[in-house]
């Protein structure tokens, strides 16, 4: 195999794993929705610490 094909098919398989912009804006949706659940303080009753 080439060397150019082996680097065309190695930029192909990274950009291939960067994730989109969609999945990027889920991610962070769903991290501004944990905080504010976080923030509420209600944490479910237990003998160890939540620290």
């Amino acid at each position: 195999m080439s060397l150019a094909k082996n680097i065309s098919e190695g930029m192909e398989e990274a950009i291939g794993a960067v994730p989109s912009y969609a999945e990027l804006d889920t991610a962070i949706e769903n991290i501004g929705q944990t905080l504010d659940i976080l923030d509420m303080g209600e944490f479910p009753h237990t003998d160890k610490s939540y620290g």
